[in-house]
């Protein structure tokens, strides 16, 4: 139950930063390329399949393992942090040309999935951590 409910809120707020991405890439960013503008949807799309998976993670472990709740929730965001920078590595690789703008983005990206996810824990933390 609570997977389907964070999936649902999760797509809402991908495809919210997808319509913000075209909304960027059409009317702010003029200087980047087509091929800038699909990384820029990559990073959102991976952002989106690395918190869900990440919950579903959490789920299954704090079943496993019910006694050290806080550590698991711990591990999980240590393990996507870290995902994600090595994907902000891999990106930093591919793109030469604007760089700053894609990095920007993809930090103010996880910054919004970071408040999102905050706001999601703190709400449905009976759930999660039951």
């Amino acid at each position: 139950m609570i997977i389907k409910k964070y999936l649902i809120h999760n797509w809402i707020l991908c495809t919210s930063l997808l319509f913000l991405t075209l909304l960027l890439y059409l009317f702010v960013f003029k200087t980047i390329s087509a091929t800038d503008f699909i990384y820029l949807n990559i990073i959102v799309v991976c952002c989106f399949i690395i918190h869900t998976l990440s919950l579903a993670l959490l789920l299954k472990l704090n079943k496993k393992r019910p006694k050290q709740k806080p550590l698991n929730y711990l591990i999980i965001k240590a393990i996507r942090i870290f995902l994600l920078l090595a994907f902000a590595v891999i990106i930093c690789f591919i793109v030469k040309e604007n760089l700053k703008i894609i990095l920007i983005f993809f930090a103010i990206c996880y910054l919004i999935w970071l408040l999102f996810d905050t706001l999601f824990y703190y709400k449905n933390n009976a759930q999660i951590m039951g």
